[in-house]
C-alpha cells in the first residue's frame, strides 16, 4: 500500500491485521494498492437464491442472512423501499445446477417487485 505519509507499506493479516482489513475496503482512501497476492480456491458451483425484502427487513435480517449464505449481495432499488437480495452457497457435485431454473422463474421476484411499482 503506497501511502502519502508513511511511504510503501507491506500489509498482511500477520503484520497488521487491522490496517490490512481496512485497506481491503478503503476504496483508495488509505493509499494506493500497488501489489496484491490472491489466494484462489478450487472451482465450485453455487446455488443462488434471489428474493426481495424491504430496507427494514434487510437491516433486521442481515446477521441471519450472513450466517445462511456464503455470499450475499444487496441491490437497493432507488426511490423505493425494495432491496433485491441474492444469496448463494456452494452446492455438492450431486446437486444439479445451471440451467435448471426457467429464466422467468429466476426473474419472478424482481418482476413482481417492478409490477408493484408501476403506476396503475
Amino acid at each position: 500500500l503506497a501511502t502519502p505519509s508513511s511511504g510503501v507499506l507491506d500489509l498482511s493479516e500477520d503484520t497488521d491485521a487491522e490496517l490490512f482489513h481496512l485497506a481491503k475496503v478503503g476504496l483508495g482512501a488509505l493509499g494506493i494498492v500497488t501489489e496484491v497476492t490472491l489466494r484462489c480456491v478450487p472451482m465450485h458451483k453455487l446455488k443462488e437464491e434471489t428474493f426481495v425484502l424491504s430496507r427494514s427487513e434487510v437491516r433486521r435480517r442481515h446477521p441471519e442472512l450472513l450466517l445462511s449464505y456464503q455470499h450475499v449481495r444487496y441491490m437497493w432499488i432507488p426511490y423505493t423501499d425494495s432491496v433485491v437480495v441474492v444469496g448463494s452457497n456452494p452446492c455438492g457435485d450431486e446437486e444439479k445446477v445451471g440451467g435448471t431454473a426457467v429464466p422467468s422463474e429466476a426473474l419472478k421476484p424482481a418482476q413482481d417487485m417492478l409490477r408493484g411499482l408501476a403506476p396503475s
